[in-house]
């Protein structure tokens, strides 16, 4: 049984639905990959793409160029590359994998890639086709929301057995109260100032009274590990 199903169940969500956004264009996100038509994921070069890791290694494509779910053009990934020290001190420690491109993507305006930051603002934006309600399905076209950065401190102090102190750096949180991601977005680009700060983890339910979690791409163990294989 796929992983995002059974902590579906249990009302944990592994970075779902876009809820409180609204539809663009896969022009104003060109790094915005399907993977596997399960995820999200981005773009960092054109031979190299991010997820998460807990999207699992048994897909085969991304799918990119188009913002409608389906509709992209496939991608066959050649090698599935998870973070060494996935599950480290979390079920979602070090919630990323490196996907590499069997073939050099072309760059045009719906196809490109995002650079990498640590400058975080106050606010972040995350895309993708999952569900827009907790229990709900798939949507067709690309979605994006703008959700507000949510203390560290606080969001240790959520009373939830995933939170309650068991955060770890390689984590940040953001959204929640009606805006958030949720099941189907996992993997997907959280961006702000134009930059790739992190990657949509997990969250207990959507949109309810608490935020989401996402990887933490500019943590020195993910930032250095990243360098070591792409040179990005």
């Amino acid at each position: 049984m796929h992983l995002a199903f059974v902590l579906f169940l249990t009302n944990l969500v592994i970075a779902c639905c876009i809820m409180g956004g609204y539809e663009i264009k896969i022009s104003n996100a060109p790094y915005q990959l399907n993977y596997g038509d399960v995820c999200g994921g981005a773009l960092i070069h054109k031979k190299w793409a991010v997820t998460s890791a807990h999207c699992g290694i048994d897909h085969y494509y991304i799918r990119v160029r188009s913002s409608h779910r389906l509709k992209g053009a496939k991608i066959i990934i050649s090698k599935h590359l998870i973070h060494p020290k996935y599950q480290l001190r979390h079920q979602f420690d070090y919630d990323i994998q490196l996907l590499v491109l069997l073939r050099p993507l072309h760059y045009t305006k719906l196809v490109s890639p995002i650079k990498i930051s640590s400058h975080f603002g106050k606010f972040v934006t995350v895309a993708g086709w999952g569900f827009n309600t907790e229990k709900g399905e798939y949507i067709e076209e690309l979605q994006q929301v703008q959700i507000k950065m949510f203390p560290m401190k606080e969001c240790q102090e959520v009373d939830n057995k995933w939170y309650n102190h068991t955060l770890t750096p390689r984590m940040f949180c953001a959204g929640g109260w009606g805006y958030d991601a949720c099941q189907g977005d996992s993997g997907g680009a959280a961006v702000s100032h134009g930059k790739l700060i992190g990657l949509s983890s997990f969250g207990f339910g959507c949109g309810r009274s608490m935020p989401g979690v996402y990887t933490n791409i500019s943590d020195k163990g993910i930032r250095e590990w990243i360098h070591e294989y792409t040179g990005i």
